[in-house]
């Protein structure tokens, strides 16, 4: 391996911001990365990641929540069919609840807010560890 090579293995994307054209898009994160509120629609396409998907592109593990009205899920499912469409390794969790930033969706990130307590999508810590340990079997 090539001093300074770092490409991870995968990775696992949590609500993630992943594109500027689909539905519901945060463009708030493509203003910021492009530095201008007035992004051509070019300039969107080019730095939304599902256009990015090749055969170097590494497995990931999705996780989104449904009721997400910060980030939409519309980017985990554009982002898994990039991934199916170039032949990318996956495992996609989009819960039935869950807002934006429910983090572990247990009582350790809650921090009292019961909305924030979802044990169902709290599995998906177990979940990630599973799919990890098994990424390159």
């Amino acid at each position: 391996m090539p001093y300074g090579y770092n490409k991870p293995k995968a990775v696992i994307p949590v609500y993630p911001v992943i594109s500027g054209v689909v539905r519901g898009a945060h463009l708030g994160s493509f203003y910021n990365i492009l530095g201008t509120e007035n992004p051509t629609v070019e300039q969107l396409e080019k730095y939304s990641l599902e256009n990015c998907v090749d055969e170097r592109t590494v497995p990931m593990f999705l996780v989104h929540t449904v009721p997400d009205t910060v980030v939409s899920v519309y980017n985990s499912l554009a982002m898994a069919q990039a991934l199916t469409d170039n032949g990318i390794s996956y495992e996609l969790h989009i819960y039935p609840e869950g807002c934006h930033g429910v983090a572990l969706a247990n009582e350790i990130t809650s921090c009292g807010n019961s909305e924030m307590d979802i044990p169902y999508a709290a599995k998906w810590i177990d979940e990630a560890a599973r799919w990890i340990k098994n990424i390159n079997r």
